[in-house]
């Protein structure tokens, strides 16, 4: 693995497969990565970003002011982001 970057955003490149990993989340591909990162404003702080995982559904928490990246969509907490999986969204 070597480090990796993506408009200001560190990740790991595996040699190997090609595959990325962006704040605890693996991407096949840096394609899938880029798709998910465009979403994300590079952080100001070392460890902004935090992985989020909620009945198998796999996010990105801000923990400056607490909004989940949630399927391409920002979602203002915990409990609304928990509320649209147990609904189905």
């Amino acid at each position: 693995m070597i480090k990796t970057f993506f408009e200001g955003h560190v990740g790991l490149l595996n040699l190997d497969t090609n595959g990325v990993k962006f704040y605890e989340h693996n991407f096949p591909t840096i394609v899938g990565a880029i798709n998910f990162l465009k979403d994300v404003k590079v952080p100001n702080v070392k460890d902004q970003y935090t992985l989020w995982n909620y009945k198998g559904k796999k996010g990105l928490k801000n923990e400056l002011d607490g909004w989940i990246l949630l399927n391409g969509r920002w979602l203002p907490d915990e409990d609304f982001a928990k509320d649209l999986i147990r609904t189905g969204y």
